[in-house]
């Protein structure tokens, strides 16, 4: 994963590329921490080039929202698209990172459309049916 940080006042504007997982969320922690100790508790990270996160990934980044805020900052997440959009969708996290001191915004075009994955991006639905083929909120199967 590639970093690259730009400063303007007390916000870093962080934009990653590649994956961000496993081997390499150390760099991201330690960068979010050495900014906030100088004093840039306003952290936006964009994602645009993000190909892959895993759980350690989103463990990261919930680490620098709640790292932002403790520090009296915020945070945002940019560029959220494909894989990320819908990781973020199906933990329920799209949410947790578009509150009052944070926010997901799209893609740099605003657009759904494939990406070279071939997952849309847009908002992502999923449908949960139990084994007799009922939605869940209609109770459970009598037979």
């Amino acid at each position: 994963m590639d970093v690259e940080v730009t400063v303007d006042g007390d916000t870093a504007t962080v934009v990653l590329t590649g994956e961000l997982e496993l081997a390499t969320v150390t760099a991201l922690r330690r960068g979010v921490d050495e900014l906030i100790a100088a004093g840039r508790p306003r952290i936006s990270i964009d994602v645009a080039a993000v190909s892959f996160v895993d759980s350690t990934g989103v463990g990261a980044l919930l680490y620098t929202k709640r790292r932002c805020e403790a520090a009296g900052g915020s945070f945002a997440l940019t560029g959220v698209h494909g894989r990320v959009l819908r990781l973020l969708e199906v933990l329920g996290l799209s949410r947790y990172f578009g509150g009052d001191q944070s926010r997901v915004a799209p893609a740099a075009d605003g657009q759904p459309g494939p990406d070279p994955d071939g997952v849309a991006r847009g908002s992502a639905e999923l449908s949960l049916r139990n084994v007799a083929g009922r939605s869940p909120s209609a109770g459970p199967a009598v037979g």
